[in-house]
């Protein structure tokens, strides 16, 4: 969520956000596979938000454009 908000502000979209769903892990002695999912999604949302800010850093993303309207 944090990383879609970040994209959509940078290009001056107002977007609202809105909870769908929590997922929480689940307890056990042996690791589980639904545990790595949880934590290889969270990876892939911290990285990204990562990226994002190195990018601009770097001078590596393109300008912020809105979209133009067809008529």
């Amino acid at each position: 969520m944090q990383r879609s908000l970040l994209y959509f502000s940078y290009f001056g979209i107002a977007a609202k956000p809105a909870r769908a769903d929590y997922a929480a892990t689940l307890s056990s002695w042996l690791p589980l596979s639904y545990n790595l999912m949880l934590t290889d999604a969270a990876l892939h949302e911290y990285i990204g938000i990562w990226r994002f800010h190195l990018y601009n850093f770097l001078g590596l993303n393109n300008s912020a454009r809105l979209p133009s309207v067809r008529q």
